[in-house]
């Protein structure tokens, strides 16, 4: 009987487990979905044209950003291989290059540790922090904002004179109320 409990035992946790594992990836595909809901939400947006200004921006900034990201790529994967070199041997979260991939990005994004990027020695690790900041966060940042703000520019520019959400609701407003009072003709009802 205790050998025949323990196969039963072993069985439902194995079935749990991929029960478990199924779950996860049922909710990792689950989140397709809200995705998939803002790419619609985008579309309907072009509909207006005040609402269209950021998909409209990110069109037109479309092939400057390509090229932008093709050299940013490469600066930062220069940049994260630095890190490997400098730090990899005393830092855990550089010893591997996808690994420091990621923990470079954190650290541009504002997320450091000065402590352990320290431990191979104050003046090697301020002279890579230092590019890092400057190079990346710095100036490719500033020329990222600086293209899209361009973009923003001229498409802002080409929707200046439609009319507002606002406007808009109201017009569609007033067209219904001419329509029941008989003062306007639906495009329907036209021969």
């Amino acid at each position: 009987p205790a050998v025949v409990r323990a196969e039963a035992v072993q069985a439902y946790s194995d079935a749990m487990m991929m029960l478990f594992g199924q779950q996860r990836h049922f909710r990792t595909w689950l989140c397709i979905y809200p995705t998939v809901l803002m790419m619609r939400l985008f579309k309907s947006f072009a509909a207006q044209p005040r609402l269209a200004v950021v998909t409209e921006t990110f069109k037109n900034a479309a092939s400057d950003m390509f090229h932008f990201f093709i050299v940013f790529a490469s600066v930062y994967f220069c940049m994260s291989l630095n890190a490997v070199l400098f730090f990899g041997q005393d830092d855990v979260n550089f010893a591997r290059l996808d690994w420091a991939l990621f923990h470079v990005w954190r650290v541009m994004l504002g997320d450091w540790d000065w402590e352990s990027l320290r431990s191979i020695g104050r003046e090697k690790a301020f002279a890579w922090f230092s590019m890092l900041m400057l190079v990346v966060v710095v100036i490719m940042m500033n020329i990222l904002i600086s293209i899209l703000m361009g973009s923003y520019a001229e498409v802002k520019r080409a929707a200046d004179h439609a009319d507002s959400l606002f406007r808009q609701v109201l017009n569609m407003i007033r067209r219904a109320r001419e329509t029941r009072k008989g003062k306007r003709v639906r495009l329907n009802d036209t021969q």
